[in-house]
């Protein structure tokens, strides 16, 4: 009788998003970065990225889930703009969001995105250790 609750306990016990069979994404989110998208010469905030997509703050009635949409992604990095432009899909929206899945990053796309990373991963560092 009880086997099946602990069963169920121990696979939901782990925090371990890698290990979450709920979990459907590949890369993690990030948060932390100073990151706007343009999109049609609209600018709105990023909420947070991965390497496989974004969450921004829009107006939805301007998106249809399936839409493809090109887009420039503005990252802050020390004293510079770093612009990454990119396609994706549109795969949700909300009231005052929009969550856009990249199309497969070229090799440039994905060394731009892993230089915020680095540079996001080295701040973090000089901070800790002033």
């Amino acid at each position: 009788m009880f086997q099946g609750l602990i069963e169920t306990l121990k696979s939901n016990a782990s925090n371990d998003t890698a290990t979450n069979a709920n979990n459907l994404r590949n890369t993690p989110r990030r948060y932390t970065d100073k990151c706007v998208v343009g999109v049609d010469g609209k600018i709105m905030p990023v909420k947070d990225w991965s390497l496989g997509g974004f969450l921004a703050t829009a107006d939805a009635r301007l998106y249809s889930v399936g839409q493809q949409v090109e887009f420039v992604l503005k990252f802050k990095i020390r004293e510079m703009i770093l612009d990454i432009p990119h396609v994706g899909t549109v795969v949700r929206k909300s009231n005052e969001k929009i969550a856009v899945e990249f199309k497969p990053l070229n090799s440039i796309v994905r060394r731009r995105f892993q230089r915020i990373i680095d540079d996001s991963i080295a701040d973090e560092f000089a901070t800790s250790q002033a």
